[in-house]
């Protein structure tokens, strides 16, 4: 048995979608809450607003990633397969400590970087 992060409800394992990225190796989120999510997530007009909120609100932020993305799709930049913290061999995420500096990354695995932004704090996110 487990419990829904988002609905609170007890359901048995097989309710919950796999996610190799957790501990458990399950999602958080029921498959009931899951597929409300994505139902929701689908909706254009919502992602172009949030989208364009998010832009005007964090402009540097979206430079930055827009440029590493940019030099690693171009080749510029080779997109390591491990994470630099934990080694894990997976598909990394740059992560910027400093939105001034956007092509200087660190390479992390998503446990990683989540950890990191848990404990740390962005530099000139606005």
């Amino acid at each position: 048995m487990k419990q829904c992060s988002i609905c609170k409800v007890e359901f048995n394992l097989d309710n919950f979608y796999k996610d190799k990225h957790t501990k458990s190796g399950l999602d958080h989120r029921c498959k009931p809450c899951a597929r409300k999510r994505t139902r929701e997530s689908r909706n254009p007009e919502v992602n172009r607003r949030s989208s364009a909120i998010h832009r005007k609100k964090f402009p540097k932020k979206v430079q930055a990633r827009n440029k590493i993305h940019y030099h690693v799709k171009v080749g510029n930049i080779i997109r390591p397969d491990h994470c630099e913290e934990c080694g894990t061999k997976c598909k990394t995420h740059a992560h910027h400590c400093d939105y001034s500096k956007p092509l200087d990354v660190i390479w992390f695995c998503k446990s990683c970087h989540q950890n990191w932004h848990n404990n740390n704090e962005v530099i000139n996110a606005e």
